[in-house]
C-alpha cells in the first residue's frame, strides 16, 4: 500500500517508519517540559504555570521549546 504525500508516492511502511521516531520525539519533549513546569517553584517560572501548561500542551514542538526558551527563570549564581 503507498500513500501520495506532496505528490510523491510513498510505502505506508516508510512513512511509519518516518513519522513514529518524531512522534515519539515531540512525546518526550513535552513530558520533560511539562516535568520541569511542574517541579519549578512559581517564582523561578516568566509568568503563569497554567498558562505554560497550555502552551506546552496545545502547541505542538513550539510550545515546549518556547517555555525553555521564555518560561524558565534561571536561578542566579549566589556569591560567597
Amino acid at each position: 500500500m503507498h500513500v501520495l504525500l506532496l505528490g510523491l508516492n510513498i510505502p505506508t511502511g516508510t512513512l511509519l517508519s518516518l513519522v513514529l521516531p518524531l512522534a515519539a520525539l515531540e512525546l518526550i519533549l513535552i513530558i520533560v517540559a511539562l516535568v520541569d513546569l511542574i517541579r519549578r517553584e512559581p517564582s523561578r517560572v516568566n509568568g503563569n504555570k497554567i498558562v505554560w501548561g497550555l502552551i506546552i500542551v496545545l502547541i505542538a514542538t513550539i510550545g515546549p521549546i518556547c517555555y525553555f526558551i521564555l518560561g524558565r527563570k534561571e536561578q542566579e549564581d549566589v556569591r560567597v
